[in-house]
């Protein structure tokens, strides 16, 4: 993967690629802060979909662009998954479908 786990970095750093405010372990009313909020990445809206704009078509590609094929569908998510390692991103949540390639039917 070759990219660092995301940390709090703070709200001066001038660094980036970290939390500027969300400090995981800072215990609030007694919680620790991850454990009062439980963020999670949505598979179609950050891997599956193409930014799709009203007035046209997509608006960025991806690598596993068109989604037609096993070997994309993997592609996806692996990347996915190397997102959320380097987020310290443990939920995740996506539609029925998203994880496998289009083909107009499940099977």
């Amino acid at each position: 993967m070759g990219i660092s786990p995301r940390s709090f970095i703070g709200s001066s750093s001038t660094k980036q690629g970290g939390f500027r405010y969300y400090k995981p372990g800072e215990t609030i009313l007694g919680k620790r802060l991850e454990d009062h909020l439980h963020f999670a990445i949505v598979y179609w809206h950050s891997f599956a979909e193409e930014g799709n704009d009203p007035f046209g078509g997509p608006t960025f590609e991806c690598p596993w662009h068109p989604q037609d094929s096993i070997k994309n569908a993997q592609l996806k998510a692996d990347i996915a998954s190397d997102t959320f390692e380097i987020l310290g991103q443990p939920y995740f949540c996506w539609h029925d479908v998203d994880p496998r390639p289009e083909r107009g039917n499940l099977l």
